[in-house]
């Protein structure tokens, strides 16, 4: 049976440089408050302070109260989305710190500037070209950004529109190795849920014992073997001692490992 590769992006197949996204967002904020040199760089300080709470670091508590603080509209039936991520509150938070008045229309003008600057910035890794050149069965695993849109001030999340978005951003990168069913993004329901695993096979039809899944996070991998897959940690930048872990294991898509 031809085997299934479902693979993850950032740090697996690809990279791209964050600062980019925090420049385009500093330039428009001081193009249209240029008094507000503050106000423009503390978007930045923002990520840098959620990012290093995402890898397991400290985050400044003020920040984290702030995120969490924020309501946002979401459907019933779903799950409360991990907003840690949503550049439109940072923005919200921004505006409203330092009374800028920026409406909702703006704000999400102003994420898709960071979205473009961020597909602008992104590299494919030759060794991921390879890859995906060579296998057919095979299919990109995104999470979601969790968009969120704006009703006068209300913030909605809106799983079809955040899925849009993240959808276009991912094509911009990878339309010439995948088509558009060929992309599995978490919305509402993002990985490692059961929900988006279940997602995986009925877009795909594969059978999950025949079917790799590729991912800089243990969390993603062990999920995915829990529920059936083979799990591959792709360890790209040697971040984890290769004998602890239980899975299978690669720093490179030239790696053996994917001819077996």
């Amino acid at each position: 049976m031809e085997r299934v590769f479902f693979l993850d992006i950032d740090h697996t197949l690809s990279n791209f440089d964050s600062r980019a996204g925090d420049d385009a967002v500093r330039a428009e904020l001081l193009r249209l408050f240029p008094e507000k040199e503050e106000a423009a760089v503390l978007f930045g300080e923002i990520f840098e302070s959620v990012y290093s709470y995402h890898c397991s670091r400290s985050m400044d508590s003020f920040f984290a109260d702030k995120i969490n603080s924020f309501r946002v509209s979401i459907p019933e039936n779903i799950p409360k989305p991990d907003l840690k991520f949503s550049r439109e509150i940072y923005l919200k938070f921004i505006s409203d710190k330092f009374g800028l008045g920026i409406s909702g229309k703006e704000i999400m003008r102003i994420v898709d500037l960071y979205n473009d600057a961020i597909v602008r910035s992104t590299f494919i890794y030759p060794d991921s070209v390879r890859f995906m050149s060579r296998f057919k069965k095979k299919f990109i695993i995104a999470g979601s950004d969790n968009r969120l849109r704006f009703e006068g001030d209300r913030m909605v999340y809106d799983p079809e529109y955040s899925w849009k978005k993240r959808f276009e951003r991912t094509m911009a990168v990878f339309s010439r190795f995948f088509n558009k069913d060929q992309v599995i993004i978490g919305d509402p329901f993002g990985k490692p849920s059961v929900q988006f695993w279940e997602k995986c096979v009925d877009v795909s039809g594969c059978s999950p014992e025949h079917s790799f899944v590729v991912d800089d996070s243990m969390n993603v991998v062990k999920s995915a073997m829990d529920f059936g897959f083979k799990g591959v940690l792709f360890d790209r930048y040697n971040a984890y001692d290769r004998n602890s872990v239980k899975a299978l294991y690669a720093c490179s898509f030239d790696d053996g490992i994917f001819d077996k």
